[in-house]
């Protein structure tokens, strides 16, 4: 960085490394500097987003992030903006995102383990449950698609279903 600073790969994972660190305003300014040689990288405005995240200032990373061209949204881009949403109490805008993403790609686990999740915060369980059920068939042994689809199904009022399956989860 320090011999070419406008080496825009170079600052986004120094950036990135002390978004790993917890230095959140160091990272601001080093996307920053990014975002003044490649203003419309979807890498830095992940890394500009992660940083006001990480600085407690969500509605700002959600700024960040909705300011993207919906075409131009990568899926990393979209899942870290529905996250945000989750993360915001919003879980409408967070679904709206996530189930064409889940439509195109069924077997993208993290978009359909959000998707859930925005289901069961939205106070909709039997959607939640129709998510975790499929996350289940993916991914029968993963103790948090179970601990989920339980939490689902206790919402949706399947009490005996999600005893059983935290108890066989508990074995």
């Amino acid at each position: 960085v320090k011999e070419n600073p406008k080496d825009v790969k170079s600052l986004v994972g120094l950036g990135s490394f002390h978004l790993r660190r917890g230095e959140f305003a160091e990272a601001e300014k080093i996307y920053n500097q990014a975002k003044t040689t490649q203003p419309n990288n979807s890498d830095v405005q992940l890394g500009l987003a992660a940083s006001a995240a990480g600085q407690g200032q969500l509605a700002a990373a959600i700024k960040i992030l909705e300011s993207i061209e919906p075409r131009a949204r990568t899926p990393r881009v979209v899942l870290a903006l529905a996250d945000y949403y989750l993360r915001a109490n919003q879980p409408t805008n967070a679904s709206a995102l996530l189930v064409a993403i889940v439509e195109r790609a069924p077997n993208y686990r993290p978009a359909r383990m959000l998707l859930g999740r925005a289901y069961l915060l939205g106070n909709r369980p039997q959607l939640a449950v129709i998510q975790f059920e499929e996350l289940r068939k993916q991914m029968p042994r993963d103790a948090s698609v179970q601990f989920h689809l339980a939490q689902a199904y206790a919402r949706a009022g399947r009490s005996r279903e999600a005893l059983a399956l935290l108890e066989a989860v508990a074995k």
